[in-house]
């Protein structure tokens, strides 16, 4: 397990421009290293929860997924000593199949969530999602989707996570710009793994090495040009 070297780099990024930032954080993982999320807390960062074990909310039934998501609210809130608001779904699985999630978190206090991509691959996404902060349901969570831009009919994102890593940087602060331009505030994302070069390689089918691997080695450069280009906060 190398979270705590890859978090920490984050971290230092991070602080080093005085940038807070929204960390959605495992409830296992929290348990196993209560230490390392104090200090995201400590830091001035925002707690929010990322489920307990990692699994989709399509791979779980309703039940099963209220279950994973009050656990996991209840270990970061006990460990980092902070309420927590914030969800996001692992794989970013609140798709039009599972918008019953929604409702779950509310019921569980969560006040917003983001995990809706207004885009499709095949895994996730609902393509035509609003690309802006919204509110599902009248009296439910405001939604937080990632942020793509619509060129020639098709929403491309340009959020971060494998995007970022894929395409140009240039393109990148491109997209950003224009998105802050014409619908307001980006939500930019990216995983802490994609900080370490060192990781170990895995035997998994290749759509899923690519996910993993695929230019990893350009994520710190472009991070670090992201936050000197671009202003950051929490979503809380």
């Amino acid at each position: 397990n190398r979270i705590e070297k890859s978090l920490n780099a984050v971290l230092h990024l991070l602080g080093s421009r005085n940038i807070r930032a929204t960390f959605f954080v495992l409830g296992y993982v929290a348990e196993k290293y209560p230490d390392t999320v104090k200090a995201i807390a400590k830091n001035g960062h925002e707690i929010a929860s990322h489920g307990y074990f990692h699994r989709p909310a399509f791979a779980q039934t309703p039940q099963e997924f209220r279950e994973d998501a009050l656990r996991s609210k209840e270990v970061l809130e006990a460990v980092a000593g902070v309420k927590v608001t914030g969800y996001r779904a692992p794989f970013f699985s609140i798709t039009k199949d599972t918008l019953w999630a929604l409702d779950i978190l509310k019921g569980l206090g969560f006040l917003y969530d983001s995990s809706v991509f207004p885009t499709k691959n095949f895994l996730y996404g609902i393509p035509d999602a609003p690309r802006t902060i919204y509110r599902p349901a009248q009296d439910g969570l405001v939604e937080f989707p990632l942020s793509v831009i619509k060129r020639m009919g098709r929403n491309i994102p340009v959020c971060g996570g494998f995007y970022m890593r894929a395409l140009p940087y240039k393109v990148i602060k491109w997209g950003i710009s224009y998105f802050n331009r014409t619908k307001g505030s980006a939500v930019v994302y990216l995983h802490p793994w994609e900080l370490d070069t060192g990781k170990p390689k895995i035997k998994v089918e290749l759509k899923w090495k690519i996910v993993y691997e695929y230019n990893i080695h350009t994520m710190k450069k472009k991070l670090e040009r992201l936050l000197n280009d671009f202003r950051f906060t929490t979503i809380k």
